[in-house]
């Protein structure tokens, strides 16, 4: 009882300094965005994507698809253009989306330290958002705001709807995570990769999903892709002759492919990406202490969850392995 006390009355201190600590890293990483607004990098991408918005607010024609992808056709769907059309209402000109973007990359970092703190404490929500703060790929969003910048609102959002799943076994947030997933594919295709993370899940613990939710599922998905379906059968698109191949492949590394298994092209280009470097001056070195740390910290926790799960069972583990599975 005395040692409990003990604890209890060093809970406030704990969470002044927590609190503490998380205000001066979002002060921070509020500071070094703006200063990264004030030096937004105008590319051809976003002259694209912003010409199409303005058509689309101007009345001109609705694009049924979106951004060019690397490889050769078009993200299928054009949420990118209704989402950066709604601050022309406010002002209607670049630096407004700019200040949209803005708001939305901080806006993602709250959202992350709500659904954090939620799901697995003050501590681990601190710690969490912190990281995320200083996140070169995270703050060079502003800098370079083309069409995968605006994923970063869609990652909690994401997290609290797979977590409700996940954590509380609740399957009627799979039609939400399947309209977040549909959405979020149509600013950059690496997002369809989520879909398998509620599957995964599934398959390691045989949660009951009922038919219903199902199929309310797939008419979410049907409804999301429509656009992009009509594009498909009303525009022409020329191929071209030569080798069949699947695309990126023929000019893929070995080494790259070797990584993909163990996480290893993930956890690269979410911490020491080549195309956020020049961005980023001075960015290199940090990047690296970066890979280094959500390497290390990845591969601790996969031991731990493993041997765990081994000695108590994985339903005592729900937390760590939804964590694992994403």
């Amino acid at each position: 009882m005395f040692e409990k006390n003990i604890i209890s009355s060093r809970l406030p201190y704990t969470n002044i300094f927590l609190y503490t600590t998380l205000i001066i890293f979002f002060s921070l990483g509020i500071f070094l965005r703006l200063e990264l607004l004030d030096n937004v990098l105008i590319h051809q991408f976003l002259t694209r994507d912003f010409d199409r918005t303005f058509n689309l607010f101007e009345g001109n024609y609705i694009p049924l698809a979106g951004a060019e992808t690397t490889n050769g056709g078009r993200l299928p769907g054009p949420f990118l253009y209704f989402l950066m059309a709604i601050p022309l209402f406010i002002q209607k000109s670049y630096y407004s989306i700019f200040v949209f973007n803005f708001i939305l990359n901080i806006g993602s970092v709250v959202g992350f330290f709500w659904v954090i703190k939620k799901y697995f404490g003050t501590s681990e929500g601190v710690v969490a958002t912190v990281l995320a703060l200083i996140s070169l790929p995270h703050m060079g969003a502003v800098h370079f705001p083309i069409n995968p910048a605006f994923i970063f609102p869609f990652v909690p959002l994401f997290l609290y709807l797979f977590f409700e799943f996940a954590i509380n076994k609740n399957a009627k947030f799979i039609p939400y995570i399947i309209l977040v997933v549909s959405l979020g594919i149509q600013l950059h295709y690496s997002v369809a990769t989520l879909y398998f993370v509620p599957i995964a899940f599934f398959c390691i613990f045989r949660q009951k999903i009922p038919l219903k939710t199902v199929f309310v599922s797939a008419l979410v998905a049907l409804v999301c892709f429509a656009p992009y379906i009509i594009h498909k059968q009303t525009s022409f698109v020329p191929q071209s002759s030569g080798n069949k191949v699947i695309k990126g492949l023929d000019r893929y590394p070995t080494e790259k492919a070797i990584k993909i298994p163990f996480l290893g092209n993930t956890i690269e280009r979410i911490t020491i990406d080549n195309n956020y470097r020049w961005k980023i001056p001075k960015a290199e070195k940090i990047g690296w202490v970066y890979y280094a740390v959500t390497t290390l910290s990845f591969w601790f926790l996969l031991f731990y969850v493993l041997i765990k799960c081994r000695k108590n069972g994985a339903q005592n583990y729900r937390k760590e392995i939804a964590v694992l599975t994403l």
